[in-house]
């Protein structure tokens, strides 16, 4: 899938293309130094099989948030950016590892069919469908993790409303997607770094007879 990179990022200042602007960006933290990212890659296969998965976290998780620190200065959701401490409070939410497995997922959803997932969707990825109270963790998941991961745009939450009799606006239901950040780290730094973790084990251990 493809986007329109100018109209899907909250730029303030634009120069010039938002594509062009983001691959400088990525360029200039050169993430690809970051240690043991890409190689050594070990002669034992069963242990650089370890590695290879090893670097995968790595590249979700320290990269990611070097990546984020460097996106949201350039690109503040708001004339309000947050402050360190909001900072740090939001990345406990984004690196948890109940939270990574939704936002993988809906990068996947976003990907495949260029929109967001409903909260039922989402909630039904890490709670029981069946349970009681599943329109209460719902809620919980809208205030305690989709607000959250929407602040360091790493999620989209859009609201979907709906015209009751009366003529009143009334919430119909959200629709969770990829956020902007989300979409530039896959795009700028996690394909490229991961193509290159993978060839470098490819060199090493699939080489044709």
């Amino acid at each position: 899938m493809y986007f329109d990179w100018d109209s899907i990022l909250p730029l303030r200042r634009q120069s010039g293309s938002a594509y062009a602007e983001l691959k400088a960006l990525v360029d200039s933290l050169q993430l690809d130094r970051t240690e043991n990212l890409i190689e050594p890659v070990s002669d034992d296969l069963s242990v650089a099989m370890l590695e290879l998965e090893s670097r995968a976290v790595v590249l979700r998780g320290e990269v990611l948030k070097k990546f984020l620190v460097a996106y949201l200065e350039r690109f503040p959701l708001s004339d309000m950016p947050l402050e360190e401490k909001e900072l740090e409070e939001r990345f406990k939410v984004a690196f948890d590892e109940r939270t990574q497995p939704l936002t993988r997922y809906l990068l996947q959803v976003s990907l495949r069919y260029g929109k967001g997932a409903s909260l039922a969707k989402v909630a039904e990825r890490r709670y029981k469908k069946d349970t009681p109270s599943f329109r209460k963790l719902q809620r919980h998941l809208l205030r305690a993790i989709a607000y959250p991961m929407r602040d360091l745009q790493l999620w989209r939450v859009d609201v979907e409303e709906r015209t009751l009799r009366t003529g009143k606006s009334a919430i119909a239901g959200y629709a969770i997607s990829a956020g902007p950040a989300l979409l530039a780290f896959h795009q700028f730094a996690y394909l490229p770094l991961r193509q290159r973790q993978i060839r470098a084990f490819a060199a090493k251990h699939l080489r044709m007879e």
